[in-house]
């Protein structure tokens, strides 16, 4: 649903002056720029203030973004965070994450794709691959609740029965001795093999068994 959805916004987008895809077949490129928009769109909703303080270069002291050691990407127009994997080998998209909201439908539905795509997969999985481009405020908290709303069926475990458990019999309470009391579970038969270390042994090697298991009420 999120790849249809980013094609068809990446049409409309061809339609504005200036498009370098027009006429054109859809691309990797255009599917990336086209995403870039996406998230330039959700931060300009949910963090404004932040968004243009930081594009005028501005500090943003007791801003909830402050945490995340955020800066203005000029080339993508995005709030970016600068991580402390900055110095490593690793993509630069893990160095350098984009910062998005954690209450947006549109982030919400990229998380219900990739929930999808990874064969619903869970929380802890789906956390890992966000962080690998994404910086989500309460990400765990945030995924846990889109995923919830997945209406495959077993998509999410069914939650237990909560009963009120029946009042224990007195032969289980009073008097308690061990076994006084005892219930017995007859089961078999049962296969059961013989080892042994000499050669002329005289048991068989597999012979058939019953089992009587008393169980005591009280210990």
């Amino acid at each position: 649903l999120w790849k249809k959805c980013i094609k068809v916004l990446a049409f409309v987008l061809r339609l504005t002056p200036g498009s370098l895809f027009r006429r054109k077949d859809f691309s990797t490129e255009e599917k990336l720029l086209t995403e870039q928009w996406v998230w330039r769109l959700c931060q300009k909703h949910h963090f404004l203030v932040d968004y243009e303080k930081l594009r005028n270069k501005f500090s943003i002291d007791r801003s909830k973004l402050d945490l995340y050691n955020p800066f203005f990407d000029e080339s993508t127009g995005l709030i970016k965070s600068e991580t402390r994997l900055r110095l490593s080998d690793l993509p630069e998209e893990i160095k350098i994450s984009i910062i998005l909201p954690n209450d947006c439908p549109l982030v919400s539905k990229y998380i219900m794709d990739l929930h999808c795509l990874h064969q619903h997969a869970k929380t802890g999985y789906l956390h890992a691959l966000i962080r690998q481009h994404f910086v989500l405020p309460k990400a765990r908290q945030f995924v846990k609740k889109t995923i919830r709303k997945c209406v495959t069926r077993r998509c999410v475990p069914p939650r237990p029965l909560e009963q009120q458990e029946a009042p224990l019999p007195g032969l289980r309470i009073d008097n308690p001795m061990p076994f006084r009391n005892v219930a017995v579970d007859l089961f078999g038969p049962m296969f059961v093999k013989h080892v042994c270390v000499d050669d002329d042994c005289p048991h068989k090697q597999q012979r058939k068994v019953f089992v009587a298991l008393f169980t005591c009420f009280h210990s």
